[in-house]
C-alpha cells in the first residue's frame, strides 16, 4: 500500500527527465485539476473552488469536521459533519452524538430549553428559569433566584419541597424539618402544637421563637415569669414594653433587671436615659448640677428629658442688673420684636421721669433712648406697639399734684427717633385709661381727667388715634357708652376684631362713699363703632388687676377691692377666664399653689400656660405661679436665684423663656414643662 506514491514519483521523474516542460493531459488525467468541479484523478473531493475551511480544501482534500458529496452536477457538497463533536458553522452546538433530547439534536441545533457551550464538543445544561424541566434540573420554577426553594441553578434547596408537575415547578415551605426558610415564621423540627411553633410554622401567641434563616427555631414563652436561659436575659410575667423587660424578655434601653422569678427592673440612674421614675439623666449620679444622684430634678433648676441623649441642666432663673436706669412704678412697656421697650414711671407727683431705655433680648444688654423729642415725665400712661413705633400717650406728670396730660410721641427704635403727637384739645388729658393696638389704629378709653384728689373726674369717652390718615383726621371720638360707668383702673384687651373692657373703679353715687369698684364686661366694635354689654356671672368687683390675651381668652388675676365705704382698698387674689366666642366664664382655680393677693401684677400666656409674677401687696416671698389650662392647676415658679418683683411685674415671653423686670434687677426663667 505504500509503494504507490513511490510509483507515482517515479513517473513523474521520468516525465521530467524525458523533457516534459509543461504538464501534459495524461498527467491531469493522473492528479485531477483541483477546483474545476469534478473529482478526478487523486482528488477526494472538488468544490469548484481552491479555498480551504470549507470542507474542500485547497487541494481538494477532505477538511476535518466535514463530509462531502458530489453533486447532480458533478461538483462536491461539504457540510460540517453533526455529531463529530467538532463545532463548526452554521452548527449551532457539537456534543459529538446524534442524538436529540440532550440539548443537542441529531442536526446540531440547540434544544428548546437548554443552553449550549461554544466549546467543542459542545456541552449543553438546562436553561434554569425558563419553566422549563430539563437536563439535571431538579426543578424550575420560572426563575433563577434562590431561597424560595428552587435555586439559581434550578437545584431543590434544604427546607423545601418541590412539585414539578405541572410546570413552573412549585415549591412550599418543608415545616417541621428543622429549617427556618423563608414563609415560616419559625421551625422547630416537629409538628408538634402548643410548643411555641405550631404544625404550619406560625409562632403561636405568647411565644417567642429566636432563630436566624436556615436554623432551628428554639421557642420560649415570655411573661411566664421563669427566665429561659440562652434565650431569655428577663421575663417580669407580662410581655409589656417600657417597664424594663420588654415583649421578648430582652432588658431595655436604660433598665437593669435581675435574674429573680419573675424578673425585677429598675431605672439604670447615670446611663443617659430618662426612664420610669427618672426626672432627669445627665449620665452621671452627682449632685448640685441639675439631676441628682437618683436621677431627679432638683430645686432651681430645669432639665430635658432627650430619647437617648443626656439630660442638659440649666438654672431656672438667671438674675441680673438693670444697668441703665430703674424701672420704676407707673413706667410703660412693649415687645418690641427682639427688643423691650421701657418709658417714665414713679410716683404721681414726686419721682416721675422722662426715662427711656431698651433691652436687647439677643445681646442681654441695656441701652438709653434718645431724649430728643421725647415726651415729658409722666407714669401710669400707656404705650402700644404698632409693629414699627412706640406710642405713649396720656399719664399724670410731674409736680406736687396728681395732673393728667394730653400729649404723647411716637418712638422709633430702629432710628432711635421720637416724633411728637399732635394732640387736638377736644381729646383732652387722661391718666390710668387703657390703649389697644388693632392693627391700624390706637383705641383709647376711660381714666381720669383732672388732678383734683377729692373730687376726680372719671371719663366715659375714648378716642381712636390713626397715625396714617391726615392731621385733621387722626383723632376720631369713639361712641360713649352712656349707660355705662365712668371708670379708671380697668383693663382692655384687643381680640382681633373688638375690643374688651372689663371692671375698674367708679365714684360712688353716694356721698358717703367715695368709689366703688365694677365687675360688668362690655365689648367695643369699631367696625360699627358700638358697645354692648357682655352677661357674665356676678364676678368680684376688682381694679388694678392684671389682664391677658391669649388668642381665644381674656384671663385676668388680683386687682384691689374696696372696703370701710370704699376708702380702704385691699389686695385680692383670683380670677377668671371668659372666652368671646363661646361668651363662657371660668374661675380660676383657688388654693393649692395659686397665686397670693397682688395688685398689677405681671401676666404672661405661652405653651398652654399662664404665668402670674409679682405686683403690688406681695406678701408672699415666692415670685409667682404658674397655670396649665389644661390641667386646670397651678404650680409655684422656683423661688430660688428669682429677681424681687414686689412693685413693678413687666412681664413677656421671648419665645423660649419669660422676661421679668422689677425696679432693680430683671430675670430670665425657663418654664418648667410638667
Amino acid at each position: 500500500m505504500m509503494e504507490t506514491p513511490r510509483i507515482v514519483v517515479g513517473l513523474l521523474l521520468i516525465l521530467i527527465v524525458a523533457g516534459a516542460c509543461t504538464r501534459s493531459r495524461d498527467l491531469d488525467l493522473l492528479l485531477g485539476d483541483c477546483g474545476d468541479g469534478v473529482v478526478d484523478g487523486f482528488e477526494a473531493c472538488d468544490d469548484n473552488n481552491r479555498n480551504n475551511f470549507d470542507g474542500c480544501s485547497s487541494v481538494c482534500r477532505l477538511e476535518v469536521g466535514f463530509v462531502c458529496q458530489i453533486g447532480p452536477d458533478g461538483i462536491s457538497v461539504c457540510v460540517p459533519e453533526c455529531g463529530d463533536g467538532e463545532r463548526i458553522q452554521p452548527e449551532a452546538c457539537d456534543d459529538n452524538n446524534t442524538l436529540s433530547g440532550d440539548g443537542c439534536s441529531a442536526n446540531c441545533v440547540v434544544e428548546t430549553g437548554w443552553t449550549c457551550g461554544v466549546a467543542s464538543p459542545s456541552r449543553c445544561d438546562g436553561q434554569c428559569g425558563d419553566a422549563q424541566l430539563v437536563g439535571g434540573e431538579e426543578c424550575d420554577d420560572g426563575n433563577a433566584v434562590g431561597g424560595d426553594g428552587c435555586s439559581t441553578t434550578c437545584r431543590l434547596e434544604l427546607g423545601f419541597q418541590c412539585a414539578v408537575e405541572p410546570l413552573p415547578s412549585t415549591c412550599i415551605a418543608e415545616c417541621g424539618d428543622g429549617r427556618r426558610v423563608t414563609g415560616e415564621a419559625c421551625d422547630d423540627g416537629n409538628d408538634t402544637e402548643d410548643d411555641g411553633c405550631s404544625e404550619d410554622c406560625i409562632i403561636e401567641e405568647g411565644w417567642t421563637c429566636p432563630g436566624r434563616v436556615g436554623e432551628q427555631s428554639s421557642c420560649f414563652e415570655c411573661g411566664n415569669g421563669r427566665v429561659e436561659k440562652g434565650v431569655e436575659v428577663c421575663d417580669d410575667r407580662n410581655q409589656v414594653s417600657g417597664d424594663g423587660c420588654s415583649a421578648t424578655c430582652t432588658p431595655e434601653p436604660g433598665w437593669t433587671c435581675d435574674n429573680n422569678q419573675p424578673s425585677f427592673c429598675t431605672a439604670l440612674c447615670g446611663d443617659s436615659r430618662v426612664v420610669d421614675s427618672e426626672r432627669c439623666d445627665d449620665g452621671n449620679q452627682l449632685d448640685n448640677d441639675g439631676c441628682s444622684e437618683t436621677c431627679q430634678v432638683e430645686p432651681g433648676w430645669l432639665c430635658d428629658r432627650p430619647l437617648n441623649s443626656p439630660s442638659r441642666c440649666l438654672r431656672q432663673w438667671v438674675k441680673r442688673s438693670v444697668g441703665v436706669s430703674p424701672i420704676l412704678s407707673g413706667s410703660s412697656s412693649v415687645q418690641a420684636g427682639t427688643e423691650i421697650l421701657f418709658f417714665g414711671g414713679g410716683k404721681e407727683g414726686e419721682q416721675v421721669v422722662a426715662n427711656g431705655v431698651v433691652y436687647d433680648l439677643e445681646t442681654s444688654t441695656w441701652s438709653s433712648m434718645s431724649t430728643t423729642n421725647a415726651p415729658g415725665a409722666r407714669t401710669k400712661h400707656t404705650a402700644v406697639w404698632t409693629g414699627e413705633e412706640m406710642i405713649v400717650f396720656g399719664g399724670y406728670g410731674s409736680g406736687v399734684t396728681k395732673t393728667p396730660l394730653s400729649d404723647g410721641a411716637c418712638y422709633n427704635p430702629t432710628t432711635d427717633t421720637w416724633t411728637a403727637l399732635e394732640v387736638p384739645e377736644t381729646v383732652g388729658a387722661r391718666a390710668e385709661h387703657t390703649a389697644v393696638w388693632t392693627g391700624e389704629e390706637m383705641i383709647v378709653f376711660g381714666g381720669v381727667g383732672n388732678s383734683d384728689p377729692l373730687a376726680p373726674r372719671l371719663l366715659q369717652d375714648g378716642y381712636r388715634y390713626r397715625p396714617d390718615a391726615p392731621p385733621d383726621d387722626q383723632w376720631v371720638p369713639v361712641n360713649s357708652p352712656s349707660n355705662y360707668s365712668p371708670r379708671r383702673g380697668h383693663v382692655a384687651v384687643w381680640t382681633g376684631d373688638h375690643m374688651i373692657v372689663h371692671g375698674g373703679a367708679t365714684l360712688d353715687l353716694d356721698p358717703n362713699r367715695s368709689q366703688r369698684n365694677l365687675h360688668e364686661t362690655f365689648r367695643f366694635e369699631p367696625e360699627d363703632d358700638k358697645w354692648m354689654l357682655l352677661e357674665d356671672p356676678l364676678l368680684q368687683e376688682r381694679h388694678g388687676h392684671g389682664v391677658v390675651w391669649t388668642g381665644e381668652e381674656m384671663i385676668f388675676f388680683g386687682g384691689y377691692t374696696l372696703e370701710d365705704d370704699g376708702i380702704v382698698e385691699v389686695a385680692i387674689s383670683g380670677g377668671s377666664r371668659f372666652d368671646p366666642g363661646t361668651g363662657e366664664w371660668t374661675d380660676l382655680p383657688p388654693g393649692g399653689e395659686a397665686p397670693t393677693a397682688r395688685v398689677r401684677p405681671g401676666m404672661v400666656f405661652a405653651d398652654g400656660v399662664l404665668m402670674v409674677i409679682g405686683g403690688q401687696e406681695l406678701f408672699d416671698p415666692v415670685v409667682g405661679s404658674q397655670l396649665r389650662l389644661s390641667e386646670d392647676r397651678w404650680q409655684r415658679m422656683v423661688d430660688e436665684g428669682a429677681p424681687q418683683v414686689s412693685k413693678v411685674a413687666h412681664a413677656f415671653w421671648t419665645g423660649t423663656l419669660l422676661f421679668v423686670v422689677s425696679e432693680a434687677e430683671y430675670g430670665l426663667y425657663r418654664l418648667s414643662p410638667d
